[in-house]
């Protein structure tokens, strides 16, 4: 089965919706000053490489060519990156930059109508100052997470990405406050959303805290497809981009997880072989959010804020009389 068709097959079994434990360590977010920055474009587009860590990175300048809403984005640490050698790639080429742009590399369909290759670089709605190395010439990049898509592929590979970052709520509704702390309990959820979107309002989600790779991941080779939903989705005409993420786990946890899906009404496919796949004679798993893993305590107590779920002082004191909890 081609790249794409695996694409096609994770959008129809796309769940938005929503326990191993990692060990508490001390918290140190990885050092990305001495690393290249990469940036995918749909096309459709895919970078393979052993996965290393995940990354919160700040929000872009203003101008730059970064579309994370002034919220920031994520990064995938990826070693070895390549691109993968499938028929649906043969037109994908890396583009090293040779001038002045917040991307080392990026990562295009040179097919692509929205693509334009000029001797000089090519251009991607902006021009990018670039020669074409065909793969990458580098042992690690980070691959940058910032739009909807992107956001989605740090769903994927974080501890904790499947459900919305909220409080945790009682049978009432009502945010459970901790004998502990006297404050509400949080699910540790990755991305918050907005919860007042509506057609005339429309606020982007953010990061409820940096994200960390999930164990069954790390040190393993994963693929990142990057595709134009409407070339995987023949009823929809928009613009939005679609992202799958392939990973090469351990057999006996791709076993687990492939049986998993398969009993999973939201997923589209009826048996674990439907959701394993070769790639260049690799068989890997079409991977999907989790909520098995805890982030480490240090990187709560750093970074977590919940900015539209979380009630107001006056309500958490209420809600510790009702629950008969003490401050």
């Amino acid at each position: 089965m081609a790249l794409t068709e695996i694409g096609r097959e994770a959008a129809r079994s796309s769940d938005d919706s929503a326990d191993v434990s990692s060990e508490t360590s001390d918290y140190e977010r990885v050092d990305v000053s001495d690393k290249t920055f990469t940036k995918m474009h749909p096309g459709p587009t895919a970078i393979a490489g052993v996965a290393r860590g995940l990354r919160f990175l700040p929000p872009a300048p203003e101008g730059a060519d970064i579309d994370d809403n002034g919220r920031g984005s994520a990064g995938l640490i990826l070693e070895n990156p390549t691109i993968p050698d499938d028929d649906d790639f043969e037109t994908v080429s890396v583009f090293k930059s040779e001038g002045s742009a917040s991307d080392d590399y990026k990562v295009v369909n040179t097919d692509d109508e929205a693509v334009d290759v000029y001797e000089v670089g090519i251009s991607v709605g902006n021009m990018y100052e670039s020669s074409d190395i065909g793969d990458f010439d580098t042992d690690e990049t980070i691959m940058t997470l910032s739009t909807s898509a992107g956001r989605s592929v740090a769903r994927t590979l974080d501890v904790r990405g499947l459900a919305n970052a909220d409080v945790v709520r009682n049978d009432s509704g009502n945010p459970v406050i901790a004998e502990e702390t006297g404050y509400p309990t949080t699910n540790d959820a990755l991305i918050e959303k907005y919860p007042d979107n509506d057609d005339d309002t429309y606020i982007a989600p953010k990061f409820s805290r940096d994200p960390q790779l999930r164990p069954d991941v790390e040190g393993k080779r994963v693929v990142v497809m990057l595709q134009r939903l409407a070339e995987i989705d023949p009823d929809y005409d928009g613009s939005a981009f679609w992202a799958t993420v392939l990973a090469d786990l351990d057999d006996d946890r791709q076993t687990e997880l492939a049986e998993g899906y398969a009993e999973d009404a939201y997923m589209d496919g009826d048996e674990p072989s439907d959701f394993i796949h070769d790639v260049g004679g690799t068989e890997m798993i079409s991977l999907a959010p989790t909520m098995e893993f805890d982030p480490d305590q240090a990187l709560l107590r750093d970074t977590q804020w919940l900015e539209w779920n979380y009630p107001e002082q006056d309500e958490i004191e209420e809600l510790r009389h009702v629950q008969g909890v003490d401050a």
